[in-house]
């Protein structure tokens, strides 16, 4: 029994990692049809990122989720031949299809469909809270070095070819997503509900939309500077990005998530307002700017888009509050596609705004309570004194 639930876990894990690869092979393909056939970026990436918040609607909508993996191995199927016949119409000349709305919506709907079932069915087999910080900081480095490996490959090819990169990409999907299809249904885990997480989240949401409306523009600023002046800059982010993952999810796991988020997000403020100035005249500023931007951004992705959920919702409610959690973090990039054409002739104002944002998305977190369960913590902090008990004892013998 623990083998096959080990293999669900994996399962689900490898489509999450598929998914996120995914999505940099299409980010490219957007840019690349936006500068090919003359279409603004801004209004191609909003009308996808509205529409991936769009596709979260039937989750929010229906709190109690029957069966996911029914829904994931749907997702996976839809999604591929959807994919497999825009590649194939741009392949014979049909380019326009690539910026026409309707097929940008229905590739936004479908893009994150599935993920709200995906996550919920990998933490129903899990079956605990107080390993969701390790697991998720082993599993997202690995997909983190495999996108970074795939953006490399997506920006030395052309149109035609990163439509069937994406396209093999999602297929890849399909295996696992059969297996999760065929295998028994996760055990429920009996727990009381948490009187107030309705509240708590809706502070955390708060707090996620602020820090993922400025997310796209610092990035995409940040990596245009990287590659330009110093390429082994934009190396620096990504290993930091995924060296960081597993220390940064055994810390939320031993002492909770709150503290490592808010350090996370004031670490990044101080680093954007201090030392983005100096880039990019001083290399060792814009190396330290690259290594703190990779830490930082890695770590909230993580805790907001998978931990989160996790920790604060009922077992039964789980794919519904990860669609909140995705509606609410496709919104906030829409915003910021919006935003991106005013605030873009004035680097030092986005600066500016972009570092308040980053510090006033600390505020809801102040009032906001700790997300993993206050009986975990103590557990904890038993066996932290246990050990150290036992250590003074042992030198005392001596």
């Amino acid at each position: 029994m623990q083998a096959k639930r080990a293999a669900a876990i994996l399962c689900a894990s490898a489509i999450s990692i598929d998914t996120f690869c995914w999505a940099v092979a299409l980010v490219t393909i957007m840019i690349q049809a936006s500068a090919q056939l003359a279409a603004p970026k801004e209004i191609i990436s909003s009308i996808f990122w509205g529409s991936v918040a769009l596709g979260m609607t039937p989750f929010i909508a229906h709190k109690h989720l029957v069966d996911e993996r029914k829904v994931v191995f749907t997702w996976v199927l839809t999604s591929t031949a959807l994919y497999a016949f825009i590649a194939y119409c741009s392949a014979y000349g049909n380019q326009v299809i690539l910026t026409n709305p309707a097929t940008l919506i229905a590739m936004g709907t479908l893009f994150f469909m599935g993920y709200p079932a995906t996550l919920s069915y990998a933490s129903k087999q899990l079956g605990t809270r107080d390993r969701a910080g390790v697991v998720a900081g082993t599993a997202v480095p690995v997909a983190v070095a495999i996108s970074g490996l795939l953006a490399s490959l997506a920006r030395s090819q052309s149109l035609e070819q990163n439509l069937f990169l994406a396209l093999w990409v999602r297929a890849a999907a399909l295996p696992p997503a059969v297996y999760i299809a065929l295998a028994p249904p996760p055990q429920q885990r009996l727990e009381e509900e948490r009187i107030e997480w309705r509240k708590a989240l809706t502070y955390y949401l708060i707090s996620l939309s602020v820090i993922w409306i400025v997310h796209p523009l610092m990035i995409a600023r940040s990596m245009k500077t990287y590659i330009q002046h110093s390429p082994t800059a934009a190396a620096t982010f990504f290993l930091f990005a995924t060296a960081s993952l597993p220390i940064a999810g055994y810390l939320m796991d031993e002492y909770g998530r709150k503290r490592v988020v808010a350090y996370s997000i004031m670490a990044l403020g101080a680093a954007h307002s201090l030392l983005w100035g100096l880039t990019p005249e001083n290399l060792t500023a814009m190396h330290i700017h690259a290594a703190a931007s990779g830490t930082c951004w890695s770590i909230l992705g993580v805790f907001y888009l998978v931990i989160l959920a996790n920790d604060l919702s009922p077992q039964e409610k789980l794919a519904h509050t990860y669609a909140l959690v995705m509606a609410v973090f496709a919104g906030a990039i829409t915003l910021s596609f919006i935003a991106e054409p005013i605030l873009s002739p004035s680097p030092n104002i986005a600066t500016y705004i972009e570092t308040m944002m980053l510090f006033a998305a600390v505020g809801p977190l102040a009032i906001a309570p700790e997300t993993l369960p206050e009986d975990i913590i103590r557990r904890k902090e038993l066996m932290r004194y246990a050990k150290k008990a036992k250590k003074m004892v042992k030198r005392t013998s001596k």
